[in-house]
């Protein structure tokens, strides 16, 4: 049994989050904007369960996995952030 980055709980959680909140967002641009950060949130916990995957012989490139969970923390504080400014507008 392989764990998945992309099937922990909380991302799970946090990805259905952002998703609700978009539905929210009537601000084209903005809108584009999440819906490209989603997009890469995704492709970027794809590429961390490809990382850990037990067919790649046990070979993990730290380097790589370490940048794409700093990329993921990033999207998910610029994603907090605009949710944050929407509903306090």
């Amino acid at each position: 049994m392989t764990l998945k980055f992309s099937e922990i709980s909380k991302f799970q959680k946090d990805l259905n989050y952002f998703t609700q909140q978009l539905s929210t967002i009537s601000n084209p641009v903005v809108k584009k904007e999440c819906n490209e950060l989603l997009k890469e949130l995704s492709a970027h916990a794809s590429i961390i369960d490809a990382g850990h995957d037990p067919a790649n012989n046990g070979y993990i490139d730290p380097r790589s996995i370490h940048e794409n969970r700093i990329r993921i923390i990033e999207i998910r504080k610029r994603l907090t952030s605009i949710v944050n400014d929407l509903q306090r507008t």
